[in-house]
């Protein structure tokens, strides 16, 4: 005998009773794949995120060397001899460094103090990035503080406060930093004197 002529000689309740018992087993087997798909997309998805945040600390790890290395770099090159071809260019093209007037007052005709004014602007430019990375909470292996100490040295020679004018809108925050540390007698001297940019 057949299934089918088994179940054709069945009773109508237990035929019934057959085809809820099986429409129950394949619900109850397609809630068993659907469980077990959903458990192997939950396990995918947690390893991608793990995946994920190990790329992240990755990359915050080689950011953070990054920014290490061009302090570094910064430094170093704030460090660096002022060179002839330097001093040429800003004869050349003084307002690219200066206010074209402190230029034909202080620096044209003396190229030590045009050296020393290029070489602070090289130490200026290095502490606005310290500034601007300590303003945005970068953490510094080194310390703010040795370059908020140089900077406040820095901050009572007049040539430091001319680099300080002409760079202001370039580095706004730390140009506020300098005129608040330096010495208020050098500010008073210099607006006396028509050199501070407005």
């Amino acid at each position: 005998m057949s299934v089918v002529s088994a179940i054709a000689e069945m009773d109508p309740a237990d035929k019934i009773a057959l085809v809820t018992a099986s429409l129950t087993l394949a619900l109850v087997c397609a809630t068993v794949v659907y469980v077990w798909v959903t458990w192997r997309i939950q396990k995918a998805t947690e390893r991608q995120a793990a995946i994920q945040a190990e790329a992240l600390e990755m990359q915050n790890q080689l950011l953070k060397a990054q920014l290490l290395a061009q302090r570094f770099d910064m430094y170093w090159k704030a460090r660096e001899p002022v060179t002839a071809e330097q001093l040429a260019d800003a004869d050349l093209i003084p307002d690219d460094y200066m206010d074209p007037r402190v230029y034909e007052r202080h620096y044209k005709q003396d190229p030590r103090a045009l050296s020393r004014y290029l070489r602070l602007a090289s130490c200026y430019e290095y502490l606005a990035f310290a500034h601007t990375m300590k303003l945005q909470q970068l953490p510094d292996p080194l310390g703010y503080e040795w370059t908020e100490a140089w900077a406040r040295d820095l901050a009572s020679h007049p040539e430091f406060l001319q680099v300080n004018d002409w760079y202001a809108d370039y580095y706004p925050e730390f140009s506020q930093y300098v005129r608040a540390v330096a010495p208020e007698r050098q500010t008073a001297q210099r607006a006396h004197a028509g050199e501070v940019r407005g």
